[in-house]
């Protein structure tokens, strides 16, 4: 992958690109070096399509496809729009015959239709926005009487009617495709399947689309069809939803195409006789014994067979009652039903591992995690009955997509079993439980239907099945930190992945491989590795494992090879995949979060901001109170204190701490993080006790978590022992920072940013031991270090270091040439920056020593104007800057190149 190239051809904005789709492959396609890849089933938050429908929000989704939230851009108003994944075959006239058909339906119990089309190959539907629900959710949200079902029914029957009368075919009616708005007003939807009659015979060809379980014979036959088919669905519908089961029942596609060949069975609710004889010839297996069309139907429903001349008020009444009366009628959602065998009921598990580990935890952190667990294995058992019930039971997807669901879900169960394995064993028990995979990936339709089906090959799917179980295990290691045990079995897996011959799993690999890669501190082949599976993901036409693979890319380019300019090159092709992906907000946070972090790395302390506030909600609304929320926040917090807003920093730190606390109890390795984020906030508001002592405690729960030889505790000795040098403890200083850089070494190599961070403060450490040379010199190699990863901070501050040593030792020429170079590095920080502030205070110190003592005042006074802002005028720093000040207004002009009067 050469970044410099795609870096050439792109702009880092910042901003979500809402670039069409061409756009965003030619990104992938230039980063990968490949053709033209097939269009995304997706559509992202922010993407226009058609130059008027900018996507708002997913509101659900089905079998077929997924259904957003827009809002057109033209005319100012929300729209549903639904956009299929299957590809349409010759798209756009199909799309032109849609838009003539449906413009010429308008009823009140029809759904507006504003215009239909292709996106990328994939057929879209713009229509009314309803809010509300469905038939289904209504019928489940409350009690109904039968009354009450059949009016609604009737109703939507209208819109039915209708559309044939617009010389449409709905082709897939059911209850989800029936909108009941939150005042009870049903609108039938989704004439995405629709099709234009005939004029000749009244007919349309049956393209074999809809759901199984509301499908006429015909359509199974795939034979013509025409209204008499949406009439079949209807029925069907109906008596769903008077009975609580459907007329024809079977657990695949050919027991249900059987029990099509037989009358219905009795209803599992008596009905009322006329309405079971209407449904009954409704639902007759040739379309030409059925009803003349939908008003027949309704007529017949609508029928009372009890009124009489004499009362019809009193028998009205009497025939609701009529109506009502039988075993279980007076309630129909389905938790009321009687109960019937399911061929789902052995689709759960008990997961007795975890009852017997009540025993075993401690009740301080077991309880946390035992609870998160209870939360994750219902889920688990929610999502297995419904995968399999969306099949056996409900019918309204393919046996395949069942595979693939289940093959997903007994993942996710491996590594509960894993994760299960190792909490007896292990501090971190509520982190751990975090880190389990969540279950709604695995009920994802569109992210599904990308995978290629399981082959039939009984050995080739236990072979892909158990690749599968264990990559789970592997995360399990290594979040455990079994990471030489994890990244011996990821590597052994890779050719067992390569020769199943999917890509999509040899891509899942080698994620995990590149990031057991990085838990060994082995960064020579990550790269390559992240690349090769963002290749394989973009050639199994997998768009959310490419985009992980990119998120992959971009951090570790940016918090492990230490390359801002190349991982800012890669935010484009990144994001470009994010949104191919559906812009989802789990991908969206990861992206988002990796933004500010490139920002931060490049000093550009505004962007960062607002980067890391978008994370946060985005995680809030992903992930709840988590780790992941808290570092956030601390990353948050650090940019706060470059902004030199140190309230706010406080805040976010007291957040992330109460977060980790409350969620994993006090010894939580992260919350070390978090004090010795509060130690640089103290550090720099000038209370260096305070801040002293938040560093000690950072470290000593850092040693005790990770041991006392772990790269995680460079960074709190660093700040340690800079404090300790600004405190005067240079002893204790030196002895924490030569450690700091023996770790950094020895784990990161001797060109890493926390090895030129380690060696600046040891300079400054020399400096305050008036060692010039020897602080000079570590400043120097700091410097070469830092400017190899680009001109940026801390860049400017070791250029500033070495201003400083050369003042001291009376080379103002070599000062001015340092801060020269530290000046647009500050520069891109902010005018206001403190980064500036510190810049103008050394600009004064050397003209002052040239000699310049006007120039030099004015760029002093400018420096304590902005510190006074930053710092307060009490602080250490400022009080410093005011005594050089003074002591310039009051001594005697020198000639230019005299000695500086603050070197000692």
């Amino acid at each position: 992958m050469k970044t410099a190239d795609v870096h050439a051809t792109t702009v880092v904005s910042g901003e979500s690109t809402g670039a069409p789709d061409d756009d965003l492959d030619d990104l992938i396609k230039l980063a990968l070096g490949m053709s033209r890849r097939l269009p995304p089933r997706a559509l992202a938050t922010g993407q226009i399509i058609d130059d008027a429908y900018r996507i708002e929000e997913v509101l659900g989704e089905g079998g077929m496809g997924r259904v957003y939230r827009a809002h057109d851009i033209r005319l100012g108003r929300d729209v549903a729009i639904k956009l299929h994944v299957v590809v349409a075959v010759d798209g756009q006239q199909w799309s032109l015959r849609e838009a003539s058909a449906l413009a010429r339906l308008s009823h009140p119990n029809a759904v507006t239709v504003y215009q239909v089309g292709t996106w990328s190959g994939h057929p879209w539907v713009a229509m009314e926005y309803v809010p509300g629900g469905t038939a289904r959710t209504w019928l489940a949200a409350a009690s109904r009487t039968p009354r009450e079902i059949l009016a609604m029914y009737v109703a939507a029957g209208r819109g039915l009617a209708a559309a044939h009368a617009a010389g449409i075919v709905h082709r897939d009616f059911k209850p989800d495709n029936v909108l009941v708005t939150d005042d009870g007003h049903p609108r039938v939807a989704d004439f995405g399947l629709a099709l234009e009659l005939a004029k000749s015979d009244g007919r349309a060809t049956n393209l074999v689309m809809g759901t199984p379980a509301y499908m006429a014979p015909e359509q199974w036959a795939r034979e013509e069809i025409g209204p008499a088919a949406d009439q079949f669905a209807f029925a069907v519908a109906l008596w769903e939803a008077l009975t609580g089961k459907r007329p024809f029942v079977g657990d695949s596609d050919a027991t249900l195409r059987a029990a099509l060949a037989r009358p219905p069975a009795p209803p599992a609710r008596p009905l009322p006789r006329h309405v079971e004889a209407g449904l009954r010839r409704a639902l007759a297996r040739d379309p030409a014994a059925r009803w003349p069309g939908m008003p027949s139907l309704l007529a017949e429903l609508g029928r009372d067979p009890q009124r009489t001349r004499r009362n019809l008020a009193g028998v009205a009444v009497a025939g609701v009652v009529l109506l009502g009366t039988g075993a279980g009628l007076a309630s129909l959602r389905g938790r009321d039903a009687a109960p019937t065998a399911s061929p789902c009921l052995d689709a759960t598990a008990d997961f007795a591992t975890a009852t017997r580990l009540r025993r075993v935890l401690p009740a301080a952190n077991g309880d946390r995690a035992l609870a998160k667990l209870d939360t994750w294995m219902t889920g688990w058992r929610t999502a297995r009955t419904a995968a399999c019930e969306d099949v056996h039971v409900r019918r309204i997807q393919p046996v395949a997509l069942l595979e693939l669901r289940e093959l997903c879900l007994d993942r996710a169960r491996a590594t509960l079993e894993a994760t299960l394995a190792e909490l007896p064993r292990v501090k971190d028990r509520t982190g751990l439980v975090d880190e389990l995979p969540p279950i709604a990936e695995c009920a994802d339709v569109v992210q599904l239907s990308n995978s290629a089906p399981l082959p039939a090959d009984p050995a080739a799917r236990a072979e892909i099945e158990s690749i599968s179980a264990v990559i789970g295990q592997v995360e399990v290691m290594r979040t455990v930190g079994r990471v030489e045990e994890a990244l011996a079995t990821i590597t052994a897996l890779v050719p067992r992945a390569d020769a199943t011959q999917r890509k999509a799993l040899a891509s899942e690999v080698r994620i995990s491989l590149g990031a057991n890669l990085i838990a060994n501190n082995k960064l020579a082949g990550v790269l390559s590795t992240f690349e090769q599976a963002a290749k394989l993901a973009a050639e199994a036409h997998d768009d959310v494992l490419g985009a992980r693979a990119w998120l992959f890319i971009l951090d570790t380019l940016i918090a492990r090879l230490e390359r801002p300019a190349d991982a800012e090159s890669m935010v484009p092709v990144a994001e470009a995949a994010v949104l191919r992906a559906g812009n989802t907000p789990r991908l969206r946070a990861e992206l988002v979060s990796s933004m500010g972090d490139v920002a931060m790395k490049r000093g550009n302390w505004a962007l960062a901001r607002d980067r890391y506030t978008e994370a946060i909600a985005l995680q809030e609304q992903v992930y709840g109170e988590n780790s992941e929320l808290a570092r956030t926040l601390n990353r948050l917090a650090a940019i706060s204190v470059e902004l030199g807003d140190l309230p706010a920093a406080r805040t976010h730190l007291r957040r992330a701490a109460d977060v980790l606390e409350r969620n994993y109890g006090p010894r939580f390795r992260h919350l070390a993080v978090v004090w010795t984020t509060l130690g640089d906030v103290e550090h720099r508001a000038g209370n260096l006790e305070e801040a002293r002592a938040l560093f000690e405690r950072g470290l000593a729960l850092k040693e005790a978590t990770s041991g006392p030889t772990s790269v995680v505790l460079v960074p709190t000795l660093v700040e340690l022992a800079s404090t300790l040098c600004d405190h005067g403890d240079l002893e204790l200083a030196t002895t924490h920072i030569r450690r700091a850089l023996e770790i950094a070494t020895r784990e990161l190599g001797p060109a890493h940013a926390k090895v030129a961070d380690a060696t600046h403060v040891l300079a400054r450490i020399q400096r305050a031991r008036t060692d010039f040379r020897a602080a000079e010199q570590s400043v120097k190699e700091a410097l070469a270090i830092q400017l190899r990863l680009g001109a940026i901070p801390p860049a400017d501050q070791m250029e500033l270091t070495l201003a400083d040593i050369a003042l001291r030792t009376g080379r103002p020429a070599l000062a001015r040439a340092a801060v020269a170079r530290a000046r647009p590095i500050a520069a891109a920080q902010g005018e206001g920056s403190y980064a500036v502030a510190k810049v103008h205070e050394m600009t004064g110190r050397v003209e002052l020593a040239l000699g310049h003592r006007d120039v030099g005042l004015a760029a002093l006074e400018q420096a304590h104007t902005m510190l006074v802002v930053k710092r307060g005028a009490a602080h250490r720093e400022v009080v410093a800057v005011q005594a050089v000040i003074d002591g310039a207004k009051t001594a005697t002009p020198r000639a230019p190149g005299a000695r500086d009067p603050a070197a000692p």
